[in-house]
């Protein structure tokens, strides 16, 4: 007669698995008991990815990204003396930065509807006026004040004919010194614009 082999003991059987489920429940209890053993990370190291973005912060990152769109733009000062073209890109930053300050409690989303239109009429200032320092270029006044009406926004007010006349006249004057020109321009709408309170 055979000799029946004794049952195994439910000790010596291999364990079941547990369902994927109930696994992924284990190693989740597990990593959270390892979580406090790991050192926290110092309070003064920055998180940019989770931290939200300071209100100086996102100022500061929209002024340089317009400020470097402007300067990195030969067209606005093509064909100008060098004096003459860096008096003309600091007028189109100090509107540029002036247009970033009125975004100043806007999300980037929303700050971006203010900035693209406006920041393109500086630019087409820039170039109208730029052009129109050569002699033989016609200086289209209307078109800067359109133009300078879409960048300042609110704080722009229209001049009277009398005001638009006085810069025809002083532009003739001052034919043939750009520099000049671009000077008065710049003083011209500079008495147009309402100072922020």
């Amino acid at each position: 007669m055979d000799k029946k082999e004794p049952p195994t003991t439910s000790a010596e059987e291999p364990p079941d698995d547990p369902p994927a489920a109930v696994q992924w429940m284990i190693q989740q209890a597990a990593a959270n008991q390892l979580r406090p053993a790991l050192p926290a990370p110092p309070e003064n190291l920055p998180l940019p990815a989770l931290a939200p973005m300071s209100g100086s912060r996102r100022m500061a990152e929209r002024e340089q990204r317009i400020a470097g769109a402007l300067r990195g733009n030969d067209q606005l000062t093509d064909g100008l003396p060098d004096a003459a073209a860096d008096s003309l890109l600091q007028w189109g930053l100090e509107l540029a930065q002036g247009i970033v300050r009125d975004t100043v409690d806007l999300a980037d989303e929303d700050a971006e509807d203010i900035l693209q239109p406006r920041v393109r009429a500086v630019r087409r200032l820039m170039m109208a006026v730029g052009r129109a320092t050569d002699a033989e270029a016609p200086a289209a006044f209307e078109a800067w004040l359109e133009q300078a009406a879409i960048a300042l926004g609110e704080r722009f007010v229209p001049p009277s004919a009398a005001q638009t006349q006085d810069l025809r006249r002083q532009w003739q004057t001052l034919a043939g010194r750009p520099q000049e020109q671009i000077a008065m321009a710049r003083g011209f709408l500079g008495e147009l614009t309402i100072s922020r309170s």
